[in-house]
C-alpha cells in the first residue's frame, strides 16, 4: 500500500471509524497535515500541482529521486532547476509534479529514509573499522561498553561480505 492509499484510509477511518479506531485515524492525519501544511480540502483533490524538494549531497539526491520515482512510478517526472540569471543548475533542489496527497508522501519517505541511511552509514563505517582493524591498541579501561547480541550478529554478517584486500596485496611481489 503506498502513502497516498494510507492518507486516504486514515481519512475514510477518521470519518466511519468506530471509538478508538477512529479517534488513533484523526490524530495520525491531523499530524501529517499538520507538519506538511495541507488541508482536508487539498488531501482529496487530484490534481498536479509543482513540488519542491531539497536535499544535501549526492547521496540525499539519489535517494530523493528514488523516493520520487517509487511514489510517481514514473521516471520522467522528476525535474532539475536552474537559475533563470546565469542558467547554472541548482545544486540542492529536484522538483515534480505531484498531487498533495503523492508530496506528503514523498516528504515523509524522504525524511524517514535518510535518517535510517544515516544510521545504517554509521553502522557500516564501524564494521569497516572493525573489519579492517584501523584502531590501535586499547587498554582495558578504555574498551567501550559492549553492543547488544543482535546488533553484534549483524556486524558480524556484515563483516563477512566485505573484501579481504590488504594493503600488503598491493605491493609489487618481490619488494
Amino acid at each position: 500500500m503506498n502513502k497516498n492509499d494510507l492518507l486516504r484510509k486514515l481519512h475514510a477511518l477518521a470519518e466511519r471509524g468506530n471509538g478508538g479506531e477512529k479517534i488513533n485515524a484523526q490524530r495520525k492525519l491531523e499530524k501529517f497535515m499538520q507538519k506538511y501544511g495541507i488541508t482536508e480540502k487539498e488531501l482529496e483533490k487530484e490534481t498536479l500541482e509543482h513540488c519542491e524538494f531539497t536535499f544535501h549531497g549526492t547521496r540525499e539526491c539519489s535517494l530523493l529521486v528514488q523516493i520520487i520515482y517509487k511514489v510517481l512510478n514514473d521516471r520522467n517526472r522528476c525535474y532539475g532547476f536552474r537559475y533563470s540569471y546565469s542558467g547554472r543548475s541548482v545544486k540542492n533542489k529536484l522538483g515534480c509534479e505531484a498531487t498533495p496527497a503523492q508530496k506528503i508522501e514523498i516528504e515523509f519517505l524522504f525524511d524517514f529514509y535518510k535518517r535510517l541511511y544515516k544510521r545504517e552509514e554509521e553502522f557500516f563505517f564501524a564494521a569497516f573499522v572493525q573489519k579492517h582493524k584501523l584502531f590501535g591498541d586499547l587498554k582495558d579501561d578504555d574498551i567501550p561498553a559492549e553492543q547488544n547480541k543482535e546488533d553484534y550478529m549483524r556486524m558480524a554478517q556484515l563483516m563477512k561480505g566485505m573484501s579481504e584486500e590488504t594493503p600488503l596485496k598491493q605491493l609489487p611481489k618481490g619488494i
